[in-house]
């Protein structure tokens, strides 16, 4: 797939349309148009839906892209929307005005049927082209790329949040205060503020409200001893609900942990769903377990936003763990 295709051949064909420009993309952050005919949208709905509408239960079903359908003949009033998927032909005249002439060629010759613009018409925007010699080849480009369709929007989805977080810089009072008094490293965007600090039980935590986000730093001065269990995973994070997030616990049938690699070590991680009976609450949450030569240290975020979206609000506090940097 090409990422970054001729911008400036779209910015001359089309700047003939573009009177208004808003300054950021419009649209809600999961919300996707697909440009394409009426009868291909109706007839690969299933293959869409694969790809876009991946169930997630955190703990209420949700999926992650809510699409629907934008004619291609209307593009000038989709062409601020955030998220845009266009499917087309080669011949169409939009996927002919929007495709310089060599990848029309790399489309008529098989090399490539799949082409990304960022920030084409405004700022925060995410447009990807399907082009295709003709229908008969549509099926199998959906069936081969989904994966990459999907991480292209949603890596767009984490490119906008990591801008909203961080596009005016962080709170650099705070994470020097952190840094200085506790001995790690972390970006503290602006609007988000210490909830508790506890240096003797060695735990820090860090919210911002509407809706409910919160991220809960603990340590051990020592190594990690070895990779725990998922009852002793459990247990801990329990301990942390009891003595700082009033009494959360973990719902143990909806667990699970696995290897990655943070803040350059390798770690566990775990994703789960949090629940707090008295204040009939709970959520999604996801917690990292690493070792440096000196410490273990715990990293836990979770969420409460009843009713909306919940898997970018994790992602949005992913960006700001993946700032996390021990200091040795």
């Amino acid at each position: 797939m090409k990422r970054w295709v001729a911008c400036v051949w779209v910015f001359v064909l089309l700047s003939c349309v573009t009177e208004y420009k808003p300054e950021h993309a419009v649209g809600e952050l999961t919300e996707l148009v697909v440009i394409t005919n009426k009868d291909i949208f109706q007839t690969y709905m299933d293959e869409l839906d694969t790809i876009f509408s991946k169930p997630l239960y955190l703990p209420s079903k949700e999926e992650y892209f809510d699409y629907y359908y934008g004619s291609m003949v209307e593009f000038n009033k989709y062409r601020f929307r955030r998220n845009i998927l266009i499917i087309g032909k080669l011949g169409d005249p939009l996927i002919d005005t929007l495709l310089p002439p060599e990848y029309r060629d790399m489309v008529a010759s098989g090399e490539d049927f799949i082409f990304g613009y960022k920030d084409l018409f405004t700022a925060e925007q995410n447009i990807l082209i399907i082009a295709v010699p003709s229908w008969k080849y549509l099926h199998d480009v959906l069936q081969k790329n989904g994966e990459t369709i999907f991480n292209y929007f949603f890596n767009g989805v984490r490119r906008t949040l990591r801008g909203w977080l961080y596009g005016k810089g962080y709170n650099v009072k705070l994470s020097d205060y952190i840094k200085e008094k506790y001995h790690f490293a972390i970006k503290i965007p602006y609007g988000w503020q210490i909830s508790f600090e506890d240096p003797a039980g060695k735990t820090i935590g860090f919210i911002r409200h509407m809706p409910e986000r919160m991220i809960v730093i603990h340590w051990e001065d020592e190594p990690l001893g070895g990779w725990l269990t998922v009852d002793e995973i459990i247990a801990l994070r329990n301990e942390l609900g009891k003595k700082y997030l009033y009494g959360d616990y973990v719902d143990t049938s909806m667990t699970r942990t696995y290897f990655v690699q943070f803040a350059g070590y390798y770690a566990q991680k775990v994703e789960g769903i949090w629940q707090n009976d008295e204040r009939v609450e709970g959520g999604p949450f996801r917690t990292y377990i690493f070792g440096t030569d000196t410490r273990t240290y715990v990293i836990d975020f979770h969420v409460f936003a009843p009713g909306e979206k919940k898997w970018y609000r994790l992602e949005q506090l992913e960006l700001i763990v993946e700032t996390f940097q021990p200091i040795l």
